[in-house]
């Protein structure tokens, strides 16, 4: 009758210890999953701000092109550009009597896509390009 009782005790001790072990490896699991999870939302931000870096450079190119062929409105598509990559695209439109030129420029990294617009007026045929925004 002792050793039955004692078998007993050894039986619910180990029940303790493999429901401490499940518990454990369940903690494990969900501090690997976290990790990853956060790891790829950092990725996914880092890319964000390295592709609207990009959209802006591209921006910027495409304004020293005007700065030098006024007639220019080709654009750029897909330039490669420090790991990704960018496009821009220019619309000349009329409003009133002013001449608008709108360039909008995206930067690509990864998944990551960032868009700006900007929106240009002339007034007359001999002025400049004066900026009205960008969004």
């Amino acid at each position: 009758m002792i050793l039955h009782n004692i078998q007993r005790k050894s039986e619910r001790g180990g029940i303790g210890i493999r429901v401490l072990l499940v518990i454990f490896t369940l903690l494990v699991i969900g501090a690997v999953i976290a990790f990853m999870l956060n790891t790829a939302q950092q990725r996914q931000q880092e890319n964000h701000r390295k592709a609207e870096q990009i959209g802006l450079f591209g921006m910027q190119t495409a304004l020293e092109k005007i700065g030098t062929e006024p007639a220019w409105t080709a654009g750029f598509d897909r330039v490669p550009y420090d790991g990704g990559w960018y496009s821009v695209s220019l619309r000349s439109f009329k409003q009133n009597d002013t001449l608008m030129l709108e360039l909008k420029a995206q930067g690509h990294v990864g998944k990551a896509v960032d868009t700006k617009t900007s929106l240009f007026a002339k007034v007359s045929p001999d002025s400049t390009w004066v900026s009205r925004g960008i969004h």
